[in-house]
């Protein structure tokens, strides 16, 4: 007979390997496809839901690039299904919203270290100011800075190579969860307006704000409309997951929150398989 102890200690190894499948999808293949990472602030030395560290992004970048990936822009994603050029094996995305000082102080420099390209998604009604909807004061980039970066000139660094990517991540920066059509177009178009005055270059990429879209299923037909007549080629949203490519719905992209407090190996999770958890 098998002794008690063994089927105790048999059910307790079953149980800590149902936990960490779920925990970090282990034995579960990695799709093929396109990561895309979301990350909010950096700090020199806070780690939290929204805020990264100096450290653990240059990890993060530098595994990027010792992993195989290449990071690549949304405006190589298009190109690539306009017939126009071919994808690396391992492409990624890493995207930045709403273009905080912190961006431009912290993050530039590393993405520069590692050369890997990024997209930072604007709220234009903040743009020099502050985070103001959160209740927060941290302050956001300036028209100057977004030159710099553009021009890839930050703190009078003169690196080779177009790494920064400017979208749209609406005027208010408000849940477009339950907006009305003429209140997405009203945001979606001082959005517009804003870049197109400021003369920024920026790709028609649009990231919902919260990560949420319409939920009444005619704005959200009204909005793709929206979409299309002012040429958005991508919308991306929250969804822990790899795309697929090409992707089943351009407006429908997911991107992978990247937290602070993120363990380096829940990071590789995220960046291999879209999510850390099974479901």
């Amino acid at each position: 007979m098998i002794s008690p102890t063994l089927i105790s200690g048999g059910i307790a190894l079953l149980l800590i390997l149902l936990w960490l499948i779920y925990r970090y999808s282990l034995f579960i293949s990695a799709p093929n496809g396109l990561p895309i990472l979301l990350y909010h602030k950096v700090s020199l030395d806070r780690n939290d839901a929204l805020t990264i560290s100096v450290d653990r992004l240059d990890r993060q970048l530098a595994y990027i690039d010792s992993s195989g990936y290449t990071p690549i822009s949304f405006a190589e994603l298009k190109a690539s299904f306009d017939g126009l050029r071919t994808l690396p094996a391992k492409p990624v995305i890493v995207t930045f919203d709403d273009g905080y000082v912190s961006t431009y102080e912290l993050a530039y420099p590393l993405l520069v270290k590692h050369d890997v390209k990024a997209t930072i998604f604007l709220p234009t009604a903040f743009i020099g100011g502050n985070a103001g909807w959160s209740g927060a004061s941290e302050p956001l980039i300036s028209y100057e800075m977004i030159g710099q970066l553009a021009a890839n000139r930050p703190a009078g660094n003169q690196h080779a190579g177009k790494l920064i990517e400017f979208a749209l991540h609406g005027h208010r920066h408000e849940s477009y969860e339950r907006y009305t059509p003429a209140q997405i177009e009203s945001d979606l178009s001082q959005c517009l307006h804003a870049l197109e005055a400021s003369g920024c270059a920026f790709g028609r990429v649009f990231a919902y704000p919260y990560g949420r879209m319409p939920r009444d299923p005619s704005t959200d037909s009204a909005m793709r409309e929206f979409f299309r007549r002012n040429r958005i080629d991508f919308a991306a949203r929250i969804g822990s997951r790899i795309n697929a490519l090409p992707p089943a719905d351009v407006y429908e992209l997911k991107r992978t929150a990247v937290r602070g407090t993120d363990s380096f190996w829940e990071f590789k999770t995220k960046l291999r398989k879209g999510r850390v958890k099974l479901f």
